[in-house]
């Protein structure tokens, strides 16, 4: 009998230590966890005090829209004012040729020839500026003319590469991604300051200029083409201020396409439809992404890589079904 009282009060003792030992780690845990939060906080607050103190480039999200939506209507322009109308190859005003320079453009571009030809030419047109100025243009420093080149190398050697491949998104560091922007941001100010020189630009702009207008003018249905090479210069130069305002602040801008063999349905929260057209009841597959999606991540300040902005949605023009046709204003 003693031995079974014994045996009890042991028994319960172990077990009032258990409790006691369960009690004290869900404490410490609970201390931890609000020490973990007051340090993150206190991370937050260091990093906030050593953005200013660096004094980033300030840009506005109402500046950039205004940059790129001015930028858009330039391009709309011109696609209207020099290809508007339908034509056939032979009708054309010069010789078409495909060239090298543009062939990853007008490969993803899976009907590009065809397109260019109908009665969506300038949408058409549109498209491809846009696809040239997000591969040739933006990101790739071109406002520093000579030094273009090794700028670009050393970019892409420093890029995160969830930036350089969308298949990495989901392994996004938020932290890495605000130092890459930092140091970029930084570069770009020092280099502004320091060597940029308008006599510098010449090599880099002739060429993406004459490859364009080689590759254009022939395709143009207008009469008239006296200001076809000025406006082409007034938007390549337009395309360039915008990507040397992003380069020097600190948050990250991307200009999103879909991938090639996506098929997208029209969404309102991230596509507006191309002028002049309306959406139809039974159109609502995408046809053509005449304008990419502006999105933005991070701020200023260095901060906030956690979340994304829309700053302009896609342009896009709807697959008609094939008794309706577009229906236009």
């Amino acid at each position: 009998m003693r031995n079974k009282e014994a045996a009890e009060s042991a028994l319960e003792a172990e077990r009032q230590r258990t409790e006691e030992v369960e009690t004290e780690l869900q404490e410490k845990s609970l201390e931890a966890l609000d020490l973990q939060k007051r340090w993150k906080q206190a991370a937050r607050e260091l990093n906030t005090i050593r953005s200013q103190d660096q004094g980033f480039y300030t840009v506005t999200d109402d500046h950039l829209i205004k940059l790129a939506g001015g930028l858009r209507f330039s391009i709309q322009n011109f696609s209207i004012q020099y290809f508007e109308g339908t034509t056939s190859e032979c009708e054309s005003s010069g010789e078409v040729s495909e060239t090298e320079y543009f062939a990853n453009i007008i490969e993803s571009m899976k009907t590009f020839w065809v397109d260019v030809f109908s009665e969506e030419r300038h949408s058409t047109i549109q498209a491809f500026l846009w696809r040239v100025l997000v591969d040739k243009v933006f990101d790739n420093f071109r406002w520093l003319g000579e030094i273009s080149h090794q700028m670009r190398a050393v970019h892409e050697m420093l890029r995160p590469k969830w930036q350089r491949d969308a298949s990495y998104s989901e392994h996004r560091d938020c932290d890495a991604e605000r130092k890459f922007q930092v140091w970029r941001a930084s570069t770009s100010v020092l280099l502004i300051d320091s060597v940029l020189s308008s006599t510098e630009n010449g090599e880099v702009t002739d060429e993406l200029l004459t490859e364009l207008h080689r590759f254009l003018q022939p395709l143009s249905t207008a009469h008239d083409t006296h200001g076809f090479d000025q406006e082409l210069q007034h938007i390549y130069d337009d395309a360039i201020n915008l990507d040397k305002e992003i380069c020097r602040q600190v948050a990250r801008i991307e200009w999103q396409f879909p991938c090639n063999e996506q098929v997208l349905d029209f969404d309102p929260q991230c596509m507006v439809l191309q002028k002049g057209q309306e959406q139809l009841p039974t159109a609502e597959e995408v046809r053509l992404v005449i304008a990419p999606r502006m999105v933005k991540r991070g701020k200023s300040t260095g901060q906030g890589f956690e979340t994304e902005n829309q700053l302009l949605p896609m342009e896009v023009s709807l697959q008609p079904s094939p008794d309706q046709g577009y229906l236009r204003d």
